[in-house]
């Protein structure tokens, strides 16, 4: 570097160790005051030497920070959202937990209006009413009522059994609210989400490269994870006049295979008929009929869903210069990792093996400065090992933030 600033170059950002900054400034003040100069740290101009490299090596990173955001690969934030909008992806925003069919109780023909308030017991997550109903007849005299409450907090929210207890508004009448899961009709808990993270977000983008396209296995790919929903996919092709087993998937002569996690049946059959090759036929157990707007023809669109397995697993971790609590986030890190929410991993998709040695690295990048000592899985708690767990075409490895045991030395 000629200058004190130049670090971008044409092939790239510069980002100099810091030994060579202090080096390159020491030089320019000896080459002003004489090469006798004493530049150690101690001295007055050793102070002003080290504040000057400090200041430059911080540039550099801006710089390098700043220049990453035009990488998709390495964005964040809005920049990552606005690369993502060239191609008319969007972060998908935070949604509020729904609960359904939770019972109300009081007088009859109380009406009780839309925005009122219940919580998870005294001074618990509110959820407010989301359309006003009136308590009728509940055959002995008094008035009850099914409704839906959306909680007030962005993001999951857990709401078990008859935890939505405690009317917060008063409401002449109303007098008792519970979540009754096992009630006639049941109550339903649907968990919000969190807002869509960077990590996710990169993974979209890099999954629907190929949105524009039609035909290809990577178009055809592109269009269902574009989906909402869908998490992981996987896709096989057969192009033979023969039936083939291809992966351990029987595919019938000149046809397609796909296996879908997430996202509803009709918008997959969809856009699987939407982007498949004309002529081409589907496999799948799941059979969802879909009319052809420009021909009024219906298709029996075909696809499979993925068989769970459940993976269960034991570490030992060494604290090291991490801070916190290790156990709880070790094992959060753990259950992130498996849905892709941990930066520079992948979510464990459909047909993706399951290893040990991934989910110790995984742990380490989200919880820098610990040390895993061994770490076991296996689908079962009682039958843990060292190895990989392989699964088939059809299957997915997924897991809790409580199925592995963590012991923290």
């Amino acid at each position: 570097m000629s200058t004190p600033y130049e670090y971008i170059t044409a092939t790239g950002v510069v980002v100099a160790d810091t030994s060579d900054i202090q080096t390159q400034v020491q030089n320019e003040w000896r080459k002003a005051l004489g090469q006798d100069l004493s530049v150690d740290d101690s001295t007055p101009q050793g102070v002003l030497i080290n504040a000057e490299t400090a200041t430059r090596r911080a540039v550099a990173l801006a710089n390098a920070k700043l220049a990453n955001q035009i990488n998709p690969n390495n964005a964040g934030g809005v920049f990552l959202d606005a690369l993502c909008a060239l191609m008319g992806l969007y972060r998908a925003k935070a949604t509020a937990t729904v609960v359904q069919n939770v019972t109300l109780t009081g007088v009859l023909n109380t009406p009780i209006q839309a925005g009122t308030r219940a919580s998870i017991g005294p001074g618990g997550t509110v959820f407010a009413l989301q359309t006003s109903v009136v308590l009728a007849n509940d055959g002995s005299g008094g008035g009850v009522a099914l409704a839906t409450f959306v909680c007030q907090t962005l993001g999951p929210v857990a709401c078990g059994d008859g935890a939505l207890n405690t009317p917060v508004d008063v409401v002449l009448g109303w007098e008792t609210i519970t979540n009754n899961q096992e009630g006639t009709p049941p109550s339903v808990t649907v968990l919000g989400t969190n807002q869509q993270s960077d990590s996710s977000l990169r993974a979209l983008r890099n999954n629907t490269l190929a949105l524009q396209g039609i035909s290809t296995p990577t178009a055809q790919v592109s269009g269902l994870y574009a989906l909402p929903g869908v998490t992981s996919v996987a896709y096989l092709e057969n192009v033979d006049s023969t039936t083939e087993v291809i992966n351990g998937i029987t595919l019938k002569p000149h046809s397609v295979w796909a296996c879908v996690d997430g996202g509803l049946q009709l918008d997959i059959a969809t856009s699987l008929l939407e982007n498949k090759t004309d002529g081409a036929g589907w496999n799948g157990a799941v059979t969802q009929p879909v009319v052809e707007p420009a021909s009024g023809q219906t298709y029996q669109v075909q696809f499979d869903r993925p068989e769970y397995v459940f993976i269960f697993g034991a570490m030992t971790i060494q604290q090291g210069t991490f801070v916190g609590n290790l156990q709880q986030a070790a094992a959060q890190a753990v259950f992130d990792y498996f849905i892709g929410e941990i930066d520079g991993f992948e979510a464990v998709g459909i047909a993706a093996d399951v290893s040990p040695f991934e989910i110790s690295a995984a742990v380490v990048a989200a919880c820098p400065g610990c040390k895993v000592r061994q770490c076991l899985i296996g689908t079962s708690a009682g039958a843990l090992s060292p190895n990989d767990i392989v699964m088939t075409q059809i299957q997915r490895g997924i897991t809790s933030n409580t199925a592995f045991a963590i012991t923290v030395q």
